[in-house]
C-alpha cells in the first residue's frame, strides 16, 4: 500500500507548431508536425476521447539535456495543437503513456533512475496529478509503465477518482529483477495498492480494461529458460473486496495464462472489448522479427495464434487499438517506415498491408510510434528525423465508414413534440429505434409516449419524427427522447393545445 503526493501542472509555450492541416499536406504520408524547436522530442503517445479530442504526450527538453513528459491537446482532429504542459517535479521521467476517459485523459510515465520506485498518474482535467513512492520499501527500478482507464465506481464515492490501473515491471526485494506489477488507487484520499507476481525476468508491459465487463488484462514478456513468453494477468476491476485487517480495498485476481510461441515473443500490446482480447507481439520464430497476435473470444479462457505480418524484413514494435466495435488496427515499423493492418473479426484475419508514414521514423525503437482510435478513426504519432532535429508528427491514417446517430432540434407545436434524428457520421445508419415521452402538466395528466423505427438514414442525413397523440393540458412538461444510443431530456410548457418553451 502507499499514499499519494499531489503534483502541480506547469505551462511550457512555443514547443508546438500550430496549423498544418493534414488535409493540406502532400504527399499522403508526410503527416502533421506537432513539435518544432532547437531540441529533440521522443517517445510519443496518443489517445482520443469520446468527444473526438486528441491528447498527445512526448518527451521534451528545454535545455538539451533534462527531459520532461509533456502533454498537449487538439480540438480539431489534429490540425492544431495547444501549447503543452508538464509537471515540474517530473524532470528526468520518460515514455509518457496516455489513455482517454469520457472527456479527457489520464497519463503515466516511467520515473528516472534516482527515484525509480515512484509511480505517477496525471489528470488533464484537473491539470494536476499524484505520485506514490515505494522506494522506501525497496521496490524500485520501475519501467515501461502503461495505463488503462475506465469509469467504474469506487468504494468511497461515485468513482470520479477511480482512474484505472497501471502495468509495469520492476525490482521486488530482496533480489528479483523484472517482476510484473499492477497498481491502482483504492480510496478517495489517494491510497494505492501494488500487486506483484512471484516471478521475474519480465521486460515490457501492456494493459487494457474491457469497458463492457470491467476486466483488466495485463501482459508482460517474460524470459523462461532462454525463451521469451507472454504472461497474461487478469483482474476483476468491476469488483472491490474489503480487507478489514489492513483497511484497504482490492480488485480480485482471476488467473494468469502463458502464451508460448515457437520463438521469442517480445514487446506485447493488448486490447479488450466485450470479452474479445487481442494480444500482439514480435516473434522471431522464422529467423526474422515478425508480428503475431493471440486472440480470444471467451475473455481469455483460450487464445489462438495468428501471424499478422511476416515480410522478408523485420517488423518491430507492434501497437494495437480498437477504432470501433469489432474493428482493430495494428501498426508496426519496418525499416524506418510505419505500416498497418486491420481486423474486423477479433484478430482471426487481417487486411492487406498499408503504410502509415514514409521513411522518417528515427531512431527506430520501442515507443517511437504509438496509435489511438475512436469512432472509426485511427491516429498515429511518431518521432521523426526529417528536419534538423527529431520532432513529433501525427496523422489520421485509417477510417471506417461509421454512422453516428444524434438527437438534433426538439420543438413544440400545436398538440405535438417533434425531434430531428441526425446521422453525423461517415456511413449510413440502419434500424434506428426512437422514442418521445411527454409527461407532466397540472395533476400529471399529460402522459404521451410515441416510439418508432427509422429503417435507414444516410450519412449527413436527418429525419423529423413526432408524437402521434394530440397533447392537451396546462403546465410544465418533461420530455424524454432517445434515438439509437443517443439520449436527451428537455422541459417545456403546455398552454391548452400549444406546446412551447422547449429547452
Amino acid at each position: 500500500m502507499g499514499s499519494a503526493t499531489c503534483i502541480q501542472y506547469c505551462q511550457y509555450v512555443n514547443v508546438v507548431k500550430q496549423g498544418d492541416s493534414p488535409n493540406d499536406i502532400a504527399p499522403l504520408f508526410v503527416g502533421n508536425q506537432i513539435t518544432a524547436g532547437d531540441f529533440n522530442e521522443y517517445r510519443p503517445s496518443i489517445t482520443v476521447d469520446a468527444m473526438g479530442r486528441l491528447f498527445a504526450g512526448f518527451d521534451v527538453t528545454m535545455d538539451g539535456s533534462l527531459y520532461y513528459p509533456m502533454f498537449t491537446v487538439s480540438e480539431d482532429g489534429g490540425a492544431t495543437w495547444a501549447d503543452p504542459g508538464y509537471y515540474e517535479t517530473s524532470a528526468g521521467s520518460t515514455k509518457p503513456d496516455v489513455d482517454s476517459k469520457p472527456t479527457g485523459f489520464y497519463a503515466t510515465f516511467t520515473p528516472p533512475a534516482e527515484t525509480s520506485g515512484q509511480i505517477w498518474v496525471v489528470d488533464d482535467a484537473a491539470q494536476t496529478g499524484y505520485t506514490w513512492d515505494f522506494g522506501s520499501y525497496d521496490f524500485d527500478s520501475f519501467t515501461d509503465s502503461h495505463i488503462a482507464t475506465y469509469t467504474h465506481a469506487g468504494p468511497e464515492d461515485d468513482g470520479a477518482w477511480n482512474w484505472g490501473g497501471l502495468a509495469f515491471t520492476g525490482f521486488y526485494p530482496p533480489a528479483q529483477e523484472g517482476t510484473p506489477f499492477l497498481f491502482y488507487q483504492y480510496s478517495l484520499v489517494g491510497g494505492g495498492l501494488l500487486h506483484s507476481l512471484n516471478t521475474g525476468a519480465c521486460e515490457h508491459a501492456s494493459i487494457d480494461i474491457d469497458q463492457t465487463t470491467n476486466i483488466s488484462y495485463s501482459v508482460y514478456d517474460r524470459l523462461v529458460t532462454g525463451t521469451y513468453q507472454l504472461l497474461v494477468w487478469k483482474h476483476n476491476f468491476g469488483k472491490w473486496d474489503y480487507n478489514s485487517q489492513y483497511d484497504y480495498w482490492s480488485h480480485p485476481f482471476f488467473n494468469t495464462k502463458t502464451l508460448i510461441g515457437t520463438g521469442n515473443l517480445t514487446y506485447p500490446d493488448v486490447i479488450a472489448e466485450s470479452n474479445n482480447i487481442i494480444v500482439v507481439a514480435q516473434s522471431d520464430a522464422d529467423g526474422n522479427q515478425d508480428i503475431v497476435c493471440y486472440y480470444s473470444s471467451n475473455a481469455g479462457t483460450s487464445y489462438t495464434p495468428v501471424v499478422v505480418a511476416n515480410d522478408a524484413g523485420d517488423e518491430l514494435y507492434p501497437q494495437i487499438t480498437w477504432i470501433k466495435t469489432g474493428v482493430a488496427v495494428c501498426t508496426y515499423i519496418r525499416g524506418s517506415e510505419a505500416y498497418y493492418k486491420a481486423t474486423e473479426d477479433g484478430g482471426a484475419t487481417w487486411s492487406t498491408e498499408a503504410r502509415v508514414s514514409d521513411e522518417q521514423i528515427t531512431p527506430v525503437e520501442d515507443h517511437a510510434l504509438t496509435i489511438g482510435g475512436m469512432n472509426g478513426n485511427a491516429y498515429a504519432i511518431w518521432q521523426d528525423g526529417r528536419g534538423d532535429n527529431i520532432d513529433i508528427y501525427f496523422d489520421s491514417f485509417y477510417n471506417v465508414e461509421s454512422p453516428n446517430v444524434q438527437i438534433g432540434t426538439v420543438a413544440g407545436g400545436i398538440g405535438k413534440v417533434t425531434m430531428d434524428v441526425l446521422n453525423t457520421g461517415t456511413g449510413a445508419a440502419a434500424d434506428i429505434d426512437w422514442s418521445i415521452s411527454v409527461s407532466g402538466g397540472i395533476l400529471g395528466r399529460i402522459n404521451v409516449t410515441t416510439t418508432g423505427n427509422i429503417a435507414s438514414l444516410a450519412a449527413g442525413g436527418s429525419q423529423t419524427v413526432q408524437t402521434d397523440k394530440f397533447i392537451f393540458g396546462l403546465g410544465t412538461i418533461t420530455i424524454q427522447l432517445t434515438a439509437g444510443q443517443a439520449v436527451a431530456s428537455k422541459t417545456g410548457k403546455v398552454l391548452l393545445f400549444l406546446v412551447r418553451n422547449i429547452a
